[in-house]
């Protein structure tokens, strides 16, 4: 933890409508508070932000009681693989609780139930036709820019540039790393501490709002992501080599593969 990190909570309670204004906040901070935003997060709850004027940041994820206890029942007597939505979100806690955690409170019915959750639990993870379907939907998305700079929306395609071909590039990236059992983060985050310089230069780019650099740019996030696919499923996924041609002519072939045992 640094001067950077914010201070992440996880609160479990039967009266979830409190963290929904901001009246709570003196229990733990009297400076004052500079934002408040309460908005649902990933797994199917709700997240409090919190901006403290004394310069903390403070995240509080909040949890239905009821819900919880399910979850606590059916992985008791190992239901809950059978059940999709209690599934998916023990796999999203284990994904955030498996950086470490802290009970504050609770009792040691709950404190067997996390370590449960963190140590038996795979978490949120991609399968072998996940990747296929993501690589899929990236290039429809890499058809759509070149089409878009094409036309000169430039904005328009630099938007899907960072939202989709980076963003899936990233999600693939996670779930490499997580197969070769090696520290992984989702968003992106600390890849610059994780990954050597070669492939950081693979998964990154820098556009700028012209038409040339735009293409350039998603040509590298294809060739990134066309490599990063093969290191998963191999020869079951392949670029439509006609669309590759149409849109941005003779090009070398990605080759090789990405070498990432290296870093923590």
């Amino acid at each position: 933890m640094d001067s950077y990190s914010d201070v992440d909570f996880q609160v479990v309670t039967y009266q979830p409508s409190i963290f929904a204004e901001s009246t709570w906040v003196p229990i733990i901070d009297t400076s004052g508070i500079l934002t408040y935003v309460y908005r649902s997060a990933s797994g199917g709850v709700s997240k409090a932000t919190i901006l403290l004027k004394s310069g903390i940041e403070v995240d509080v994820v909040v949890v239905p009681a009821i819900r919880l206890h399910i979850a606590r029942i059916a992985v008791k007597y190992g239901l809950h693989h059978r059940i999709p939505v209690i599934a998916a979100s023990l796999d999203e806690m284990a994904t955030v609780m498996s950086g470490g955690y802290r009970m504050l409170k609770g009792g040691r019915q709950w404190e067997k139930f996390y370590s449960a959750v963190v140590s038996e639990i795979r978490g949120a993870r991609l399968t072998d036709c996940d990747v296929c379907k993501i690589a899929d939907e990236f290039v429809c998305d890499f058809r759509w820019i070149s089409k878009k700079v094409m036309r000169g929306e430039l904005i328009a395609a630099q938007r899907v540039l960072h939202a989709s071909l980076l963003e899936k590039n990233y999600r693939i990236l996670h779930e490499l790393r997580l197969r070769r059992s090696l520290t992984s983060f989702r968003d992106a985050r600390r890849i610059e501490i994780l990954l050597p310089p070669d492939d950081l230069e693979m998964i990154s780019i820098g556009s700028t709002l012209r038409s040339d650099d735009l293409q350039v740019s998603a040509r590298k996030a294809a060739q990134a992501m066309r490599v990063l696919v093969a290191e998963i499923v191999g020869d079951r996924w392949i670029w439509p080599q006609e669309i590759y041609q149409e849109l941005l002519g003779p090009t070398r072939e990605a080759g090789g593969s990405i070498d990432l045992r290296t870093g923590p």
